[in-house]
């Protein structure tokens, strides 16, 4: 008598997928890109402050402001880009990493 095997898979659910990889790596990539925009801003107003406190010619002031409103700018251009991949929402992280009120 021969005994059949019946072969089963077996999914486990637990381990992530590729896909799964795929999606984490892009949600750390769009996180470190907003830590690092983020402590590039605060950097810069630290410097206008410190330009500021200094004295430093007008010049030097305005162009510190313009570096901090483009990085601004970027935070915000982020903002859309991670909003239009994820249905019109922020994802919970971004509020976690919170960016320093304008000067």
């Amino acid at each position: 008598k021969k005994i059949k095997y019946e072969k089963t898979a077996e999914i486990d659910e637990s381990r992530p997928t590729s896909k799964d990889l795929e999606t984490k790596n892009k949600v750390d990539g769009y996180k470190n890109k907003k830590i690092s925009l983020v402590n590039r801003l605060k950097n810069q107003q630290k410097k206008l402050e410190q330009d500021i406190s200094r004295g430093k010619e007008k010049m030097w002031i305005e162009r510190r402001k313009r570096k901090i409103k483009d990085i601004s700018t970027e935070i915000d251009n982020l903002a859309k880009e991670i909003m239009e991949k994820n249905n019109g929402i922020l994802p919970d992280w971004w509020h976690d990493i919170s960016v320093p009120p304008a000067e």
